[in-house]
């Protein structure tokens, strides 16, 4: 548990997550006052809480976020952790280029334990460092858009011809078994 001075910065861009709260937790809810606070308040911690499933400039909006937090000399020394609703490979991708540290998805859809993250980054932060997690989502997931809050994800190792969901997306191509997969292993070749 976090001494008396430590605080978690909390940027909640999801309404619909709650956040667990104590005395050493501060939460913002844009890109803009989460910024101000970093640069203001001392902290151990900045956590992004936000949807995968934004639609496009919010998605803007947290990666410059990420960045400016990672440049700027008040802040780039402080862990910065996503906390995510479902996996998606593109925007994982550029969070690390940017300097995101660590990345997680939620064990519940609507709450978000700062507390909980701060002890497992602790005790336990390889398994969550963003290389990681890019390591365990197969290269070959691609997105397109079909509307503002959903993507139809397809797999690029057979041209995009297999619509991926449910049991095979999270049980194979978000996890270390694609290595194992069947169309990873017979990608079919580029001409």
């Amino acid at each position: 548990m976090p001494s008396d001075e430590t605080k978690i910065l909390v940027c909640q861009l999801d309404e619909r997550v709650e956040i667990v709260k104590s005395s050493w937790v501060a939460v913002t809810h844009n890109p803009l006052s989460c910024l101000n606070a970093a640069t203001t308040t001392p902290c151990n911690l900045i956590i992004l809480d936000f949807s995968m499933r934004s639609t496009g400039s919010l998605r803007s909006e947290i990666t410059e976020l990420c960045k400016c937090l990672k440049i700027n000399p008040l802040t780039r020394e402080i862990p910065l952790f996503a906390s995510i609703d479902r996996w998606h490979r593109v925007i994982a991708a550029r969070m690390k280029e940017v300097g995101l540290d660590f990345m997680g998805k939620r064990p519940s859809q609507n709450r978000t334990d700062p507390e909980h993250i701060s002890d497992l980054i602790m005790k336990t932060g390889i398994s969550i460092q963003i290389d990681r997690v890019m390591a365990r989502l197969c290269p070959f997931l691609n997105y397109e858009p079909i509307n503002d809050c959903s993507e139809l994800i397809t797999c690029g190792a057979w041209y995009n011809r297999m619509v991926l969901g449910g049991k095979r997306l999270h049980d194979l191509c978000e996890t270390e078994n694609h290595l194992y997969c069947e169309y990873f292993l017979n990608q079919v070749p580029r001409s």
